[in-house]
């Protein structure tokens, strides 16, 4: 749990460092999660998941749990985790207004969630530089992959996050989602819808 912790400040710290600097991140948001089927329909997929939906005061995501990304460097990192697969990234992908749906396929979770099981979670004692290198093995040749610079140390925990979520998706029997568009300040107001115009 206090690893856990520690993993989610760092990677909050990041999240507010690139926020706060980048345009980039206003315009090529990507944010993880699984939520039960009732919950995905009030889902505006032109707002995105971190905007509160009609007639509800929170939205269905913090908007704290954006990052960067595209769903084209997501699908990068697909054909590193698996190369052989013959499913694609995506099970189904859906696109209104500057906002893009897309739900994991069972190709992409299971390595996703594989690792977590592997590395993640309360019951692990796995050393800490254990756990970093592989994630180093798989940031490494998605930043190679996708055509966009990295340091690899923001990826790894993208990687990471995208597996915590990849897991509990599969515990809970439920889809893994990933949302793509522009993002919503981090001091958003949850009392307020955003009106975007294309």
């Amino acid at each position: 749990m206090v690893r856990r912790s520690l993993a989610r400040l760092v990677w909050l710290a990041s999240t507010l460092r690139v926020w706060s600097g980048s345009r980039r991140a206003r315009r090529h948001t990507a944010v993880f999660f699984t939520l039960p089927d009732r919950e995905i329909r009030r889902l505006d997929v032109a707002l995105g998941p971190c905007v509160p939906p009609p007639g509800r005061n929170r939205p269905l995501v913090g908007p704290f749990r954006q990052t960067l990304g595209t769903a084209e460097e997501m699908e990068a990192l697909f054909r590193v985790l698996a190369p052989h697969a013959t499913a694609a990234a995506w099970a189904t992908t859906r696109r209104d207004g500057r906002g893009r749906l897309c739900v994991f396929s069972d190709a992409f979770v299971e390595p996703l969630a594989a690792f977590s099981r592997e590395f993640q979670g309360t019951d692990k004692h796995v050393p800490h530089e254990d756990r970093w290198a592989r994630l180093q093995e798989m940031a490494t040749p998605w930043v190679a992959a996708r055509g966009r610079p990295g340091n690899g140390q923001r990826e790894q925990l993208d990687i990471a996050e995208a597996a915590w979520w990849a897991r509990l998706a599969q515990d809970r029997g439920q889809a893994l989602y990933a949302w793509f568009g522009p993002g919503v300040p981090l001091t958003y107001s949850t009392m307020k819808r955003i009106r975007r115009r294309e």
